[in-house]
């Protein structure tokens, strides 16, 4: 994943929950991985 896009989802919203400690951002794997399978699309077979 380009860090663009997480500078995306950080600006805009939209993306996993994040935390911020200082001016560090961090992401719980779950919350990750829980957004990946939001965006899953299954193809028409």
């Amino acid at each position: 994943m380009p860090l663009i896009s997480v500078y995306a989802w950080n600006s805009r919203g939209g993306g996993p929950r994040f935390m911020k400690f200082g001016k560090h951002v961090r992401y719980k794997v779950a919350d990750v991985e829980a957004r990946e399978h939001e965006r899953y699309v299954e193809q028409a077979s």
